[in-house]
């Protein structure tokens, strides 16, 4: 249970069910659903980058 639906209220953001919590993948599994961007380091996504399935936001940075 989301803290937003323990206090009775929904959450601002659509909530996605995972095998993963708090990790580096919940994050690029939040961000393979559209959720929004995610900072990690290169070497956690550089097959998803070259499978087109994410896109580098700041090259080199």
């Amino acid at each position: 249970m989301s803290q937003c639906s323990r206090i009775g209220r929904p959450a601002p953001w659509p909530l996605v069910e995972t095998q993963h919590r708090y990790s580096t993948g919940a994050l690029i599994d939040a961000a393979q659903a559209d959720l929004g961007v995610i900072y990690v380091l290169d070497v956690f996504v550089n097959r998803l980058l070259s499978q087109g399935k994410l896109v580098e936001l700041f090259p080199g940075w």
